[in-house]
């Protein structure tokens, strides 16, 4: 069924213009983004059960021609009208929508399913996991992968990507705290998407700025708990094969023996040469695994005034790269950016991890991540307020 809204009411009768693309304020105060009607199977609901019609404006951001420009929830845009079906019998007519979510299945899991359904079938490109040495990334093998961009403090105001994320939601990019929280008082301004090169201008490259952001509350800048940070952007990106969100780890990861044999990735914009001295404009990815607390905690004991209490195992993942010949782990710019738990079929199943900190560039030192799963009520609570508010009632239920 094709769905169709005639509406007789002139542009300027309409109080507030807001655009396409833009912000806007849902009816419970959460942010959402003005789209088309047909793109946003909330809205296409209330018309179906008779809660919205051509007079309705609540909601309402403008018009583009005939086409209405609604507040659409930022987890419920699609890039195509969904289409519903209908069943006719010569005495009754039964309209089949989307049935009421009654499993009790958190924001994260949620979110990931969603994304698994708009890729499938797409040309997506498989992650390479015999990189050594940090080797050069193919456009669209890891597409959620953001670049941070800071001001210089030179006269010429020149941007620098001092800091890398990565794409959760439409409008939410996760870091680490110390990327907007340190003692210089630099903070991002702007993240920038969708090529491996930090020189390319293809069509697909998107700056957007940053509206929010959001360190973790138990953080401080003396200290390397709690570095996790999330980032509200100005406008939702527009998808493509170089530009989606990835799925976030909703299980724990309690027995880490258990991925003794998974691939764990980063991504970045780290430094090229082993003393960090020569910035890159390209990503980089490395092969990496676990290391146990206790190992840890030997190579991090010089470290007693900012790792008080010794590595938490229940908030943060120590890595490290085996073939230390090759000394590929993190470097210098990658503070932020994703550790990423790759499938033995080569896809990028998920982000585990936020680079945190490590001793230095390429160092046979292990790096110190942040495990995502320690803070996702957290991450939920902000990338997705309603859907946690209602997870959350279902638990107490």
């Amino acid at each position: 069924m094709t769905l169709l809204i005639i509406v007789d009411i002139h542009i300027s009768n309409v109080c507030s213009v807001i655009t396409k693309g833009s912000e806007c304020r849902m009816e419970d105060s959460s942010w959402g983004v003005c789209t088309p009607l047909p793109q946003c199977p909330y809205r296409i609901r209330e018309v179906l059960a008779g809660q919205r019609s051509a007079t309705t404006t609540r909601g309402r951001c403008s018009f583009e021609h005939t086409t209405e420009i609604v507040c659409c929830p930022l987890w419920d845009v699609t890039s195509s009208p969904k289409q519903t079906t209908t069943t006719t019998t010569t005495t009754t007519t039964t309209t089949t929508t989307e049935a009421p979510v009654t499993n009790n299945v958190r924001p994260a899991e949620e979110a990931c399913q969603e994304y698994d359904n708009e890729i499938s079938g797409k040309n997506t490109e498989k992650v390479t996991t015999n990189i050594i040495g940090g080797e050069k990334v193919k456009e669209g093998e890891f597409p959620f992968t953001v670049a941070l961009g800071f001001l210089s403090t030179g006269p010429d105001k020149k941007v620098e990507y001092d800091c890398g994320g990565t794409l959760i939601t439409l409008r939410h990019v996760l870091t680490a705290a110390h990327c907007i929280n340190n003692m210089e008082e630099r903070k991002p301004f702007e993240v920038r998407i969708g090529s491996v090169n930090l020189n390319d201008k293809n069509q697909y490259v998107q700056h957007i700025g940053i509206v929010e952001w959001i360190s973790h509350p138990d953080y401080r800048r003396n200290s390397v708990y709690n570095d996790i940070a999330l980032l509200r952007l100005r406008r939702a990106v527009d998808t493509s094969r170089t530009v989606q969100p990835v799925c976030l780890n909703y299980l724990p990861l309690n027995n880490l023996a258990s991925y003794a044999n998974s691939s764990l990735i980063t991504t970045g914009w780290g430094a090229i040469d082993i003393d960090g001295s020569k910035g890159s404009d390209l990503k980089k990815t490395h092969n990496l695994s676990f290391v146990s607390r206790d190992d840890c905690n030997v190579y991090y004991k010089s470290w007693s005034a900012r790792i008080r209490n010794g590595i938490d195992e229940n908030t943060q993942l120590c890595v490290i790269d085996r073939a230390l010949t090759e000394r590929s782990d993190s470097c210098w710019g990658d503070s932020g950016g994703p550790l990423i738990f790759i499938t033995k079929q080569g896809a990028a199943n998920s982000v585990i991890g936020v680079t945190s900190t490590g001793q230095s560039c390429g160092s046979s030192i292990p790096s110190i991540y942040i495990s995502v799963y320690a803070y996702l009520d957290w991450i939920e609570s902000i990338a997705w307020p309603r859907e946690y508010a209602t997870w959350q009632r279902r638990l107490g239920a």
